[in-house]
């Protein structure tokens, strides 16, 4: 781990008041791939199979695309809450909240901010010749053509093809116009309307749907040649294989080759 996260943050799990929690269900002693450790800071849910989500986790993602991360940690924390947010990949360590919906909701997000840190490793061949923004620009230049024409002339072009993160952007999405209404207008053009939010969550977005199964690889193929090009070659680097029949539009997920 990192020191960041590493200074007393062991001490204090265990002789918080999950203390017996934490021990009864021995999360302290659990390690990804051998090296990234468990943290429970909070309750979850009852009858939460957290064990399950996590051989999950390293049943579908290899120990390669995950080398960056040191730590999960799981509880409450007032950087998700300012935020909205239910993970956030951070300095080597992905913080979950605690408030979970359900066990695939957690490994969502878990894929989701894997996501991020391979973002991180492996920048420059995911964004290095520019093809991957390309194809997001263009897709934003749709979006704003199709939500002008349907009266929401709030933002620029400008704002449109901005790649990074931009808080007023997402606000404008997510609150202004709305999810379920850019999913009704732009069909196709995105794998999910969050896609549509940055550069970055373009690319995790296409990571996340195609670990999970959440999108067939052909569609994601169609809908975003460039995107599916870059995860092939993240893909291919760490050895990773798609699950035998994977080209049955049924069946989800990949598996772990070799590792």
């Amino acid at each position: 781990m990192t020191k960041k996260h590493n200074d007393g943050l062991y001490d204090y799990v265990v002789k918080s008041a999950n203390s017996d929690f934490v021990n009864e269900t021995k999360v302290l002693q659990t390690k990804l791939h051998n090296h990234i450790d468990v943290y429970i800071k909070n309750f979850l849910p009852k009858q939460f199979d957290l064990q399950g989500v996590l051989h999950k986790i390293e049943h579908t993602l290899p120990a390669s695309l995950m080398q960056d991360i040191d730590a999960i940690i799981i509880g409450e924390f007032k950087m998700l809450k300012k935020k909205d947010l239910d993970a956030v990949y951070e300095d080597g360590a992905i913080y979950l909240t605690n408030d979970q919906k359900s066990e695939a909701d957690m490994y969502d997000d878990i894929v989701h901010e894997v996501a991020h840190a391979v973002e991180k490793n492996y920048g420059m061949e995911i964004f290095g010749d520019g093809q991957l923004e390309t194809e997001f620009i263009n897709k934003r230049r749709v979006l704003y053509s199709t939500l002008n024409a349907h009266g929401h002339h709030e933002l620029s072009m400008l704002d449109y093809i901005n790649p990074d993160y931009d808080k007023k952007f997402d606000k404008f999405l997510y609150k202004t116009v709305g999810y379920d209404k850019i999913r009704h207008l732009v069909m196709g053009l995105y794998l999910s309307p969050y896609a549509a939010t940055s550069l970055s969550e373009y690319w995790a977005n296409g990571f996340e749907a195609l670990i999970t199964g959440e999108s067939p690889q052909k569609y994601i193929k169609e809908t975003c040649p460039q995107l599916y090009s870059k995860l092939m070659e993240i893909i291919q680097a760490g050895q990773f294989q798609p699950a035998d029949g994977m080209e049955n539009e049924e069946q989800e997920g990949w598996i772990n080759d070799g590792y």
